[in-house]
C-alpha cells in the first residue's frame, strides 16, 4: 500500500487514526514497539538493543530499559525533532537523587520529523550527572541532548549503528520477563554467610568475560559491588542464591530472570570457591 502526501491530506480524520491505529498493531506484532503508545519510546530501545546486542527489561521501573555484557546497564531516551519542535530535551531521567547509580550508560537518540536517526550517543552516568537539570516538578532532570555533548570525553558517537540496526529487517530483540528479586532471603545461606564474613573488609575482584575490575564489600546483611563508576549496586541474599545454580550452566536470558549482576557474582562466587 503506498499513499501519497496527497492521499493523507484528503483523508478523513477517522481513516487517518484508523490506519495510524493499524500501523502501530503491525509494530507491535513484529517486536519494534512494546506497547500501544506514542513509538519514540519503544521504537528508541528496539533500535538500541538491536545495535548493541542488548536485552532489553520489561520492568522498566528499576531504572534502566537494557542490559549488556559484563552486566552494564543501558537506559534509553530519545526526542523527535519536528519543524514546530526542534528542542533536544529527552524525556526525564529519575532515580540520581542517590549516590546509587541506576543505569550505567544512557543512549540518547535524537530523530527526525520521519523517524530517521539524525544523531545518536552512548553516554556514561558520570556525564550524565554532571550535565543534567533538575525539575522539582516532576521530581526528576533534565537532560538536552545538543552537538557539545559528543564533544566530552568518555561519550561514544553510535549514530551508524543506530542507523544500521533501523536499516535491517525486523527482528525483536531477547526481553527479560521478570524483575530480579531484591529483598532479602528469609533462610541464610552457607555462601552467602561466608560472603559476609569475606567481604567484612572490602576486596577487589575481576569480571571473568572482560576482566573488569570491582570492589565487594560486606555490610549489614548485603553486598556492595562498586564496578568502575564508584557507585555501588545493592545485592541481597535472594538475588544471590537465586543466582548461584544458573552461574555457568544457563543463558544470559535465564540469568537475567533473576539478577542484572551475574558477571560480578560469577566472579565472587568463583573467589569464594577459590578459583578467582
Amino acid at each position: 500500500m503506498s499513499l501519497t502526501s496527497t492521499d493523507l491530506r484528503s483523508a478523513k480524520p477517522e481513516d487517518l487514526l484508523a490506519l495510524f491505529a493499524r500501523i502501530v498493531d503491525e509494530l507491535l506484532s513484529q517486536g519494534v514497539v512494546r506497547s500501544t503508545n506514542n513509538p519514540v519510546a519503544d521504537y528508541s530501545e528496539y533500535l538500541t538493543a538491536r545495535a548493541l546486542g542488548l536485552t532489553l527489561v520489561a520492568n522498566s521501573s528499576i531504572g534502566f530499559d537494557a542490559i549488556g555484557e559484563d552486566d552494564v546497564r543501558y537506559q534509553v531516551k530519545a526526542r523527535r525533532l519536528t519543524a514546530s519542535n526542534g528542542s533536544r530535551q529527552l524525556g526525564f531521567i529519575r532515580g540520581l537523587e542517590t549516590d546509587e547509580d541506576p543505569f550505567d550508560v544512557l543512549v540518547g537518540i535524537l530523530f527526525n520529523a520521519d523517524f530517521t536517526v539524525l544523531r545518536a550517543a552512548m553516554v556514561p552516568i558520570e556525564v550524565v550527572r554532571a550535565r543534567v537539570a533538575r525539575i522539582d516538578y516532576v521530581n526528576a532532570w533534565r537532560l538536552v541532548l545538543t552537538d557539545a555533548v559528543w564533544s566530552v570525553p568518555g561519550v561514544e558517537d553510535v549514530t551508524d549503528r543506530i542507523r544500521a540496526a533501523a536499516a535491517a529487517p525486523a527482528a525483536a530483540p531477547a526481553l527479560v520477563q521478570a524483575a530480579p528479586p531484591r529483598t532479602k532471603a528469609q533462610a541464610s545461606d552457607p555462601l552467602w554467610a561466608t560472603a559476609l564474613r569475606r567481604y567484612a573488609a572490602p576486596r577487589t575482584l575481576r569480571t571473568r568475560a572482560r576482566g573488569s575490575e570491582f570492589e565487594v564489600a560486606a555490610h549489614d546483611g548485603w553486598l556492595a559491588i562498586t564496578p568502575g563508576t564508584g557507585r555501588a549496586r545493592r545485592v541481597f541474599e535472594a538475588e544471590f542464591v537465586a543466582a548461584i545454580p544458573l552461574i555457568g550452566a544457563a543463558s544470559r536470558q535465564d540469568l537475567h530472570s533473576v539478577t542484572f549482576n551475574s558477571s560480578y557474582l560469577g566472579a565472587i562466587v568463583a573467589d569464594l570457591k577459590g578459583g578467582g
